[in-house]
């Protein structure tokens, strides 16, 4: 029976109506004041009206009436469209005359014709251009005396500055037109070249020869692990720094007041190192160096019967005590499992009790949780991820109590434990039927195990069922994928064949006969295998942290053969031999970790170069016993 996962842990619209004008109502005052002398209606005539009509004085002032009536009409209109119109926006004087400044034809043909102007001279067109147009040009500084690229070197135009790199190259960003490079490293002449950066076409590199004023010394950076060559590690001596190009290889000026000098060498995912560097012009084993990848490994240490948790760097310095023993842990209970990538590691030890207790410990700080401490024996299965799986059998309870056996998986990024499976029970202590867990691997994105149930004063089986069961990893209630009945079926057994499938052999006790299956890919399915195939030892495969990966050791003419595949270990090559070594784990998907004879060491996953030999990291305390699932070694 499955048992679900439980958590333990404004405008008016009317239009406006003009007031009604009389002529002798408006004042429309004139520059000139003429007067008209109205006659007696009997004594006009033909000639005295053709005479003022003649008058230039009359025209005048028929003029200026004519004059005063059409501004009469432009008021009364500006008025009316000033009525329409509503009251005018206040705005500031300022604001008013810039806006009217700007909607001004005028004033846009003006500021065109002198940018045509300016545009059209070459001085001014460069200077003008230049405030928004930069070309990105290159710098390639290089040693005068060998020929070399010189690192580490300033490149600087106005207020564009680079660094060339490991190449000597450096890129600036600058604005079109003539400029001048200026060009300085500490123990080199000062050099600078004129450019001129075009507006349209691909700028040629600009190549500039330094001249050293110190001796060139050539250093040389390795990794420390493979012996492979560093490539833009950066080496730093006095106030000069220079960075290793492809094949690690670098060249500093130094003065020569001195015949050495300290230093630091550094790369990005590596330990910082202080070297001390010999100022000679000469190739010599002295100035050749080599860092380490940064991280630690994390162990078990046995001290006078108290097992410390310890750790050190890749190349087995800067040795630490995480957790120091208690003198309480014995060898049979004592084990230390790291996650794949190395973020979290359980310790399963019994430091203050009768009994042992589960530990988790974040390697980032150091950190130590205890998770759970029930009275049982633990049975470590292994991590997927960033969660924990592990079986135990309850001492405080008996067979026939459900609950006697429990399957558990702890979150380490949540800290939450759950509760996956437990086993079934009924009856008494006299006559009673329980259900057992085990047969627990890992293989691939799922935890696969049986479930058997077994019988005590003649407790009748008829009704159970055996299975072969699994929880996909992300799921929350494990399944049956296969039943057999419980009343014919013998003890199952279960071994790996590869990282994703595992046998299955069930014997029927009533016709003596054994069927074998196979799980894979969250199916089962019957394998045509024998007793003999089934019972063949096969490795402990160790999935690498991306899980693309295998890793695993075999016996080949007398040698262990270190091999790599895939994630179902196939299309593998051997990236090692090595008598009486076995495989311990991944570090990163980089290296392989490795154990000889209670030795730790580290090796490249790409494999040794000719001559090499996996790196000792330090001694360590290894269990009697190792289960053949787990996914990483103690």
């Amino acid at each position: 029976m499955a048992t679900k996962k439980i958590l333990v842990s404004d405008d008016s619209d009317t239009p406006s109506t003009a007031p009604e004008l009389k002529n002798d109502k408006i004042r429309v005052p004139t520059k000139k004041k003429t007067e008209i002398v109205e006659q007696p209606p009997e004594t006009k005539t033909k000639e005295r009206l053709s005479d003022a009509f003649d008058n230039p004085e009359t025209d005048q002032a028929v003029d200026d009436i004519v004059a005063r009536e059409s501004d009469m009409v432009l008021a009364v209109d500006d008025m009316m469209a000033a009525k329409r119109a509503g009251p005018p926006p206040k705005t500031s004087g300022w604001k008013e005359k810039l806006r009217r400044l700007f909607t001004n034809k005028w004033t846009w043909l003006i500021l065109i014709a002198i940018l045509v102007i300016l545009l059209a001279v070459p001085f001014t067109r460069y200077k003008l251009l230049g405030l928004a147009i930069k070309r990105k040009v290159e710098v390639v500084v290089i040693d005068s005396q060998t020929k070399t690229p010189v690192s580490d070197v300033s490149v600087q135009v106005s207020s564009s500055k680079a660094t060339t790199n490991a190449d000597g190259m450096a890129k600036v960003s600058i604005p079109v037109g003539d400029h001048i490079i200026t060009i300085t490293k500490q123990y080199y002449q000062k050099a600078s070249e004129h450019q001129f950066v075009g507006l349209f076409g691909q700028e040629k590199p600009v190549t500039v020869h330094l001249v050293a004023t110190g001796r060139l010394v050539p250093i040389t950076i390795l990794n420390t692990i493979s012996g492979q060559p560093l490539v833009g590690a950066t080496i730093h001596v006095l106030n000069t720094a220079a960075k290793t190009d492809s094949k690690g290889q670098a060249t500093i000026a130094l003065p020569t007041t001195r015949s050495s000098e300290p230093g630091i060498i550094s790369d990005p995912g590596y330990n910082t190192k202080n070297i001390n560097v010999t100022v000679t012009a000469s190739v010599v084993l002295i100035n050749t160096f080599s860092l380490t990848p940064s991280g630690n490994v994390f162990y078990l240490l046995n001290q006078g019967g108290s097992i410390n948790v310890m750790k050190a760097d890749l190349d087995g310095s800067n040795v630490k005590t995480v957790l120091a023993g208690s003198a309480s842990e014995t060898p049979a209970t004592t084990r230390l499992i790291a996650s794949p990538d190395w973020r979290y590691l359980v310790l399963e030890a019994n430091r203050n009790s009768t009994h042992p207790a589960l530990y988790l410990i974040n390697t980032a700080n150091d950190q130590i949780t205890e998770f759970d401490s029930t009275d049982a024996n633990f049975n470590l299965i292994g991590w997927f991820g960033d969660d924990f799986f592990y079986s135990l059998t309850n001492s405080n309870m008996s067979p026939w109590q459900q609950g006697y056996m429990d399957l558990k998986e702890y979150n380490a990024a949540q800290s939450n434990l759950y509760q996956i499976d437990q086993n079934q029970a009924m009856g008494t202590s006299s006559s009673y039927a329980t259900q057992t867990l085990t047969n627990f691997f890992i293989a691939g994105n799922a935890l696969v195990y049986s479930t058997q149930w077994n019988a005590s004063g003649g407790y009748d089986l008829a009704n159970e069922n055996d299975t072969i069961r699994a929880l996909v990893f992300g799921s929350q209630t494990p399944k049956d994928y296969q039943s057999f009945s419980a009343s014919s079926t013998g003890t199952i057994a279960a071994n790996r064949s590869t990282p994703t499938t595992v046998y299955f052999a069930v014997p029927n006790v009533t016709n003596a006969t054994t069927t074998y299956y196979q799980y894979n890919n969250q199916n089962v399915s019957s394998a045509n295998i024998n007793q003999t195939i089934f019972n063949q030892t096969n490795p402990l495969y160790v999935p690498s942290p991306s899980s693309q990966q295998t890793v695993w050791s075999e016996l080949e003419n007398g040698q262990d053969v270190i091999l790599i595949g895939n994630a179902s270990a196939a299309n593998s090559k051997q990236v090692a031999m090595l008598s009486g070594y076995s495989v311990y784990g991944w570090y990163t998907n980089t290296y392989l970790l490795l154990a000889h004879n209670n030795q730790l060491y580290i090796m490249p996953a790409t494999g040794l170069s000719s001559g090499r030999e996996p790196l000792n990291i330090a001694s360590y305390y290894e269990p009697a016993t190792r289960s053949n699932y787990e996914y990483s070694g103690f």
